[in-house]
């Protein structure tokens, strides 16, 4: 039987956590109207983006969070989803010198835009996104208009499409409006299933964490009504590295029949 070591060989070993998992990570330029826009999960082996605890998947390993931030990093602008936000109430705060420095350097904000699509705009008061400079939430023009002046008492409101909320034009207006080259967007299923159902993804970067979680009605990557087969997405990969049990994936997602 093969050692571990000679298991592995075949792909690449991502540059240790305490330096940087992708090395000199550069994005592509963002197109015409809206900004580039990249997707960063985490997930077990068999897909789920929840492990039983409240929330969804953090592996926790030190090279998923030097991912993560590496990522964070490169973004004007991180976009979450409003369940997401109630479960982990993250913080996309910058915490790295060097990637505070990189930021400086390139004249980007100390940290991301947090930005938060809530088509109800029912979001609790004492989520940290509120304590961040640059909060802006996306919401629906026909949400309740109590709920939306309350939000706007504590952070920026964009208002895009009536019934559900306009996801493109949203991105449209936070490149107008807010000069967002590149969108991060960290989850979960049901936006980042929208997001690609509309076009609007143009990468994936994906840590596969060497778990099993199983169950039926578990989140996977993706939510919402899914594919059918003649819609199938199709990706090609980038890039593949290794960190110990790891894998960190990059895929560039191509058009629609692509």
């Amino acid at each position: 039987m093969k050692g571990d070591e000679e298991e592995g060989v075949g792909v690449p070993e991502a540059a240790r956590p305490e330096a940087e998992v992708y090395g000199r990570l550069r994005l592509p330029e963002p197109p015409e109207g809206r900004p580039f826009v990249y997707i960063n999960m985490a997930m077990t082996l068999d897909g789920k983006v929840t492990v039983g605890r409240p929330g969804y998947l953090l592996s926790g390993s030190s090279g998923d969070r030097a991912a993560m931030e590496e990522l964070r990093a490169q973004a004007d602008a991180v976009m979450v989803g409003a369940g997401t936000v109630r479960h982990e109430d993250p913080s996309l705060r910058i915490s790295r010198p060097a990637h505070q420095a990189w930021r400086a350097e390139a004249g980007m904000l100390p940290d991301p835009l947090y930005c938060v699509v809530s088509a109800s705009a029912n979001l609790p008061a004492e989520l940290r996104l509120f304590r961040s400079p640059n909060a802006v939430v996306v919401t629906r023009e026909d949400a309740p208009e109590d709920r939306v002046l309350g939000l706007r008492s504590r952070c920026r409101v964009l208002q895009a499409g009536v019934g559900e909320v306009d996801l493109r034009g949203a991105l449209s207006r936070l490149r107008l409006e807010d000069g967002v080259r590149r969108l991060l967007v960290e989850g979960g299923p049901t936006l980042s299933f929208n997001l690609i159902r509309l076009g609007l993804v143009d990468e994936l970067f994906l840590t596969l964490s060497p778990l099993l979680k199983g169950g039926r009605d578990v989140p996977s990557l993706l939510g919402g009504p899914g594919f059918s087969y003649e819609e199938l997405r199709h990706a090609k990969l980038l890039s593949l590295l290794r960190h110990s049990s790891e894998l960190y994936l990059r895929y560039r997602l191509l058009p629609p029949g692509g």
